[in-house]
């Protein structure tokens, strides 16, 4: 530095920008399950915008299956720098790796649940729907084809829907995590009933409805009338679709929401391999005992190369970082904001172990730190490879306060809605114990009955309006920004030293 400070101050500013332009930004790109897409994309986003080193990360939401296909590549080399699925890497892949001298890592960060969620109107249900899971694989497998099919109106008494109404029965199409958990359950539960086999694709043939990504079934049942399929929780709880209720091992009819979805993940350890570099084909959280324990809970997975000596060190070091950040309590809790359930203790602790012994890392590798929100360091919060929760987008800071006007726009649309709801009331009793002699009160109840409608008109207005405004302001900024995302108010643990562990 002294030497160029010597240089004319133009030259030396070039030679500094021509030389972080030349590096360009580290890179690192992943592939895989969709179901916890909005975490990765919200992940990167927080990352690009906290890092003062130019990154470009991606991950492309492209089923399970192709995860791993990509991750194996052409055996030799992999295609994406992680990939990432809601099952294991199957028995095939594991040993296509081995026979190409090549050994990979299962890294276990997050919990979900495949729900069965259906759009038959709660006014024919009574607001709760059961099945068992040899009528979820009869319907599956095109044996019942009709709501009010004996057997399902045997277990749901309450059930009133038109004579002959079609189960309009959608299922994932191309290789879908979702799909080997949902029909390895069936398989599992019901083999009498279930004759489709499993994995992460089935023969379907002509039996229902195929969709690609959650977000394809989620949309199909949502849209379409007396729709049932299964989907990851989070999807068709953000969507508000009604759910199933189904048995359980201990017997007991229940939802994701009130299940006990933690409760599978405190086997975790007892169910993996000794080490991470392990096969973990076999490993599954179908159906396990509990009184609220969810029967079809899925562990999802990162899957890494172990030896990583060669990668570059910029990537390396992002990719511990990464890695870092997902165990952390921040890292988790965006997890759970997207409706999937942080890991145990136990679970953090045996992925630690791979990250430190069992994976090989390059020698020279960067070492990314993180500053908190909540703590400043001094001069080592402005280095080259920090990740700063003080460092943030204005388009960033709107989004939180676009948020928080929904929100209080919604409880106040909610509140009006019960007046009005309330006063409807009063006036449907009103005109059912008049006379109608008196013209007078005849006109006045119709008054309040034509001004209350109007201001329930005025309401939904307003609130389409509004969403309508978020939408927009919401797209303006992607398209102008491209590092967005919510601010989470949880903080890594607080760390003053360089070195610190996340």
């Amino acid at each position: 530095m002294g030497y160029c400070r010597k240089i004319v101050g133009s030259l030396c500013l070039f030679l500094v920008i021509g030389k972080a332009t030349a590096n360009g930004p580290i890179e690192l790109h992943g592939s895989g399950t969709t179901n916890p897409s909005k975490f990765y994309w919200q992940m990167i986003d927080l990352f690009e915008e906290r890092s003062k080193t130019p990154l470009h990360m991606s991950y492309r939401a492209v089923g399970s299956s192709t995860g791993q296909a990509e991750f194996l590549g052409d055996g030799t080399a992999a295609l994406n720098d992680f990939g990432s699925g809601d099952i294991p890497m199957k028995s095939s892949n594991f040993q296509n790796l081995t026979t190409n001298s090549r050994e990979m890592v299962h890294f276990a960060f997050a919990m979900g649940a495949i729900g069965i969620f259906h759009s038959v109107p709660d006014s024919a249900t009574g607001g709760e729907l059961d099945l068992t899971p040899c009528l979820l694989a009869r319907i599956f497998a095109g044996d019942i084809t009709t709501w009010d099919h004996p057997d399902i109106i045997q277990r749901n008494q309450n059930l009133n829907v038109p004579t002959n109404t079609p189960i309009m029965m959608v299922h994932r199409v191309e290789g879908s995590s979702s799909t080997s958990g949902f029909t390895q359950y069936l398989d599992t539960e019901c083999s009498a009933s279930w004759s489709l086999g499993y994995g992460s694709t089935v023969a379907w043939g002509n039996r229902g409805v195929g969709r690609q990504g959650s977000d394809g079934v989620s949309g199909y049942i949502k849209e379409t009338p007396y729709a049932i399929g299964y989907i990851d929780s989070g999807h068709g709880h953000n969507l508000g679709l009604s759910e199933i209720s189904l048995r359980n091992r201990n017997g007991n009819y229940l939802t994701t929401l009130q299940a006990n979805i933690a409760s599978a993940g405190d086997l975790a350890t007892s169910v993996f391999p000794s080490s991470s570099d392990q096969d973990f084909s076999n490993v599954n959280f179908l159906n396990l005992a509990g009184a609220d324990t969810w029967p079809i809970t899925m562990m999802t997975y990162i899957y890494l190369q172990k030896d990583m000596s060669s990668m570059d060190a910029h990537k390396s070091g992002l990719l511990y970082a990464m890695l870092e950040f997902i165990l952390s309590d921040e890292g988790q809790q965006l997890l759970v904001d997207k409706a999937f359930t942080s890991i145990p203790t136990a679970v953090k602790e045996y992925n630690r172990i791979s990250m430190n012994t069992t994976i090989v890392w390059p020698a020279n590798r960067t070492q990314f730190i993180f500053e908190t929100a909540s703590k400043t360091q001094k001069w080592v919060g402005q280095g080259e490879y920090v990740i700063s929760a003080k460092r943030s987008t204005y388009a960033n800071y709107e989004r939180a306060n676009f948020d928080q006007d929904i929100t209080t726009l919604k409880t106040s649309v909610t509140s009006l809605q019960t007046d009005v709801a309330s006063v409807n009331t009063q006036v449907s009793a009103l005109n059912s114990g008049c006379s109608c002699d008196d013209d007078d009160d005849s006109k006045n109840i119709a008054g309040a009955a034509i001004a209350f409608s109007l201001i329930s008109m005025v309401v939904s207005v307003v609130s389409l309006f509004f969403a309508m405004r978020k939408s927009n302001q919401r797209r303006g900024m992607d398209n102008c920004v491209p590092s967005v995302s919510k601010p989470s108010h949880v903080a890594l643990d607080d760390k003053t030293t360089p070195t610190h562990d996340v």
